[in-house]
């Protein structure tokens, strides 16, 4: 059975799963076939823009991927384990590593050439200015 999103997050386990094992568990983030874990995230907006906070402590800038197609935002990224340790030394395993990501519908269209993107104390930062399209312009006309 596939653990919750709850269960990745917390590493807490189902009760009706729990069996004579060693007291010392490991944290399943994500199954045996090595699917991408999903990064958690805060979204929040003003009048003016879309802010977008991930936690992406541990991953390099050259290990992450931020698009934007129509409407939906997606940031991939990939936390490497910084040494190979053998699982049987392990006393308790909760850190994830790998790949891991995150695809959300905005709320409102958004200006991708003048989004602002930092990284600072392990989290990412997009604040993304929406488009008004309730503004109209007015444009001014030339005689050639």
């Amino acid at each position: 059975m596939r653990a919750s999103f709850f269960e990745k997050i917390t590493g807490s386990v189902r009760a009706d799963s729990l069996s004579a094992e060693p007291a010392i568990k490991t944290s399943v983030w994500v199954s045996e076939r090595e699917e991408e874990a999903e990064m958690v995230i805060d979204m929040y907006q003003s009048k003016d823009d879309i802010t977008v906070v991930a936690m992406i402590a541990g991953v390099k800038p050259s290990d992450l991927d931020v698009s934007i197609n129509n409407d939906v935002l997606k940031i991939e990224a990939k936390r490497n384990e910084p040494e190979k340790i053998n699982p049987e030394n392990y006393l308790a395993r909760e850190l994830y590593w790998g790949p891991f990501s995150r695809s959300v519908v905005l709320p409102s269209e958004v200006d991708p050439d003048k989004i602002d993107a930092e990284t600072k104390d392990g989290m990412l930062i997009l604040k993304m200015p929406k488009i008004d399209r309730t503004k109209s312009k007015i444009l001014k006309v030339k005689s050639v």
